[in-house]
């Protein structure tokens, strides 16, 4: 059995630490903004943590914020796009929503595990 990267474990950890604080955020925010200005400011409170705990915990990463953060970016506009791909593809064929969503959940976490890994928080 191949060995699973003991990073990857991290990874998840973090990810679905930040998966909650994206939720309670934009929940406590909607007590006292529209909704869409309440999940818009979530995603970028969420998008913030989520680079701070993957560069200290998930990748524990030695990179500069100056050279890794740029990188983040990329990788989450890399995903943003090959999410967008899936949605387009699937729905275009008339795949079910959630199918579709899942599809592109398991692109994106996957792709973005690995340019984080072997680009943007590589030290």
């Amino acid at each position: 059995m191949p060995e699973v990267p003991e990073n990857l474990f991290r990874y998840v950890f973090v990810g679905l630490v930040t998966a909650a604080l994206y939720v309670l955020s934009g929940l406590a925010l909607s007590k006292f903004l529209p909704g869409l200005v309440a999940v818009d400011i979530a995603f970028f409170i969420t998008i913030a943590a989520s680079y701070l705990m993957h560069h200290r915990v998930s990748f524990r990463s030695d990179a500069s914020h100056f050279s890794a953060a740029p990188k983040f970016i990329v990788a989450n506009i890399v995903g943003f796009a090959l999410n967008n791909i899936i949605a387009w593809a699937g729905l275009g064929m008339h795949v079910n929503l959630v199918i579709v969503q899942i599809a592109a959940i398991g692109t994106v976490v996957t792709s973005n595990y690995i340019m984080y890994n072997l680009w943007a928080f590589k030290s």
